[in-house]
């Protein structure tokens, strides 16, 4: 019990933590926007490990940047422009609905996960201690904590199938 929680936990805090990270690229808070040009794909690594980066030249849109090396993480076709935006090591993060909603949607999966494993570290923890464990959970489970753990665990579901549908409408749009 106690692994599970600290397991989904830490995934729910690691996830949500990296997905926030990139958010602000997705949502052109931060880097430099402009269009990439894809000119090759590269594959790299076996089995797991297996991954492709494409290159290209990255103009940006106030045409003062000009990089003829940046890179992207993903697999698209040679010739294809797409919207991103640059970070200051020269990689290349894509910008739209689809990125954003993504990224919101595994959001709101990383939350549900977080008080899924706090619930089970709690659940372990009154079971182990009894005692303290009850009143531990009479102050953390009253009933207005309860509504509104319930109203957040709500909202994020909902969050999820909304964002979770866009982000899939939109990367079907993509180039």
């Amino acid at each position: 019990m106690v692994f599970v929680g600290v397991l989904f936990a830490g995934l729910g805090i690691g996830g949500g933590v990296g997905l926030a990270g990139d958010l602000r690229y997705s949502t052109r808070m931060s880097g430099t926007p402009g269009l990439l040009t894809i000119d090759e794909c590269i594959t790299t690594g076996t089995g797991k490990q297996r991954h492709t980066d494409c290159h290209g030249v990255f103009r940006s849109d106030d045409h003062q940047v000009t990089d003829q090396f940046a890179a992207i993480g993903e697999s698209y076709k040679k010739g294809a422009v797409l919207p991103v935006q640059r970070d200051a090591r020269g990689r290349c993060h894509l910008v739209g609905v689809a990125p954003t909603a993504g990224r919101l949607a595994g959001i709101c999966a990383c939350v549900v996960a977080l008080v899924g494993g706090l619930a089970s570290l709690c659940g372990a923890f009154a079971t182990v201690m009894p005692r303290l464990g009850g009143r531990i959970g009479a102050a953390l489970w009253s009933p207005k904590a309860g509504r509104m753990l319930s109203r957040l665990l709500q909202a994020c579901g909902v969050g999820f199938a909304v964002f979770g549908v866009t982000g899939v409408i939109g990367w079907l749009a993509m180039p």
